[in-house]
């Protein structure tokens, strides 16, 4: 673990790790010189993992109109750190590992007072470099946290929720209707057990898949079917009389590609938004199929999606 005198915790949808939360306020003029963080110097396996205890801040200090100081109370860890730390997704080495975090603005610039930011304000971002103390944004990338949600719940569910919120606009804006059928791959996880939910609630049938031990996890979810990801496709062809799902949700990556590609119906929307088991590559399991007219792809980003704090809440 970090050697940092963290306070771990897990929730229902992920892991993350809390800082002791010193409170006090301060102006750039007093910002610490030095802060505590977990720096990558270069790619490879957990252990290039570095803890550095005096980590300088200078670059905090300038603080532009829109951006905000957040002194950190949690900060996330997602499969998606490890992308960043191997070298898959690209970062300019060195830098603070993490992107995603929860914590109380402790410094506001100009125009981010008149968008409302302030002193004391409770908010969720993601950012690259999240652990550490704090972190500089633009406060029109932080998501004001409501009263009655303490920020171990909102921190479990900003980049894993706002994914979750994104993909189902996403699958909402095609043909996609009330009483269809959809599948989840890694239903039981974080933002699988979201999109079965939030599916669920929009009146969607959703078929789940993951490990034979987290079935009865994806049901408890919601998930109208569960299975384990070897039987997708017979489950699928038996459940749609051959006519196959109007969309998968994708984020495992190589190993479940291909299947999801062969259940879509014809004009099928398929969405990739995750690696866990490596970089996907496409292929056709079944040879008379021609997977290019069956299915639509569709790449998109997280970062690129900023939802209104209403129809976040």
């Amino acid at each position: 673990m970090f050697p940092l005198r963290f306070k771990p915790h897990i929730t229902r949808y992920a892991k993350h790790i809390q800082y002791r939360n010193y409170r006090g306020l301060f102006s750039t003029n007093a910002f610490p010189e030095t802060q505590r963080a977990i720096v990558i110097k270069e790619h490879g396996a957990s252990d290039v993992l570095t803890y550095e205890k005096r980590y300088d801040t200078s670059s905090l200090k300038d603080v532009s109109n829109n951006e905000v100081i957040v002194k950190h109370s949690y900060a996330g860890l997602n499969f998606i750190d490890t992308y960043y730390r191997s070298g898959l997704y690209k970062q300019p080495l060195p830098f603070i590992a993490g992107g995603e975090a929860v914590g109380e603005i402790v410094h506001v610039g100009e125009e981010a007072k008149l968008a409302g930011a302030a002193v004391g304000m409770r908010v969720g971002m993601m950012n690259l470099g999240s652990y550490c103390e704090y972190s500089k944004v633009d406060f029109n990338q932080c998501i004001q946290i409501p009263d009655n949600i303490n920020d171990a719940v909102a921190l479990s569910s900003t980049i894993q929720g706002l994914t979750a919120h994104y993909l189902v606009e996403i699958a909402e804006g095609s043909w996609l209707k009330e009483g269809d059928y959809c599948v989840v791959h890694a239903g039981a996880g974080g933002t699988g057990s979201l999109l079965i939910q939030i599916l669920k609630l929009k009146g969607y049938k959703v078929i789940s898949t993951s490990s034979e031990k987290k079935i009865e996890l994806a049901k408890s979810y919601g998930a109208d079917v569960a299975i384990e990801y070897s039987n997708l496709c017979e489950t699928v062809e038996n459940i749609t009389s051959g006519f196959g799902v109007k969309t998968v949700f994708d984020g495992v990556g190589n190993k479940t590609a291909s299947d999801s590609l062969s259940v879509c119906a014809l004009r099928g929307l398929c969405i990739y938004f995750g690696n866990a088991s490596g970089v996907r590559k496409f292929y056709s399991p079944k040879p008379k199929k021609d997977i290019l007219s069956n299915a639509s792809l569709i790449h998109t980003l997280c970062s690129t999606h900023s939802p209104s704090q209403q129809s976040i809440l």
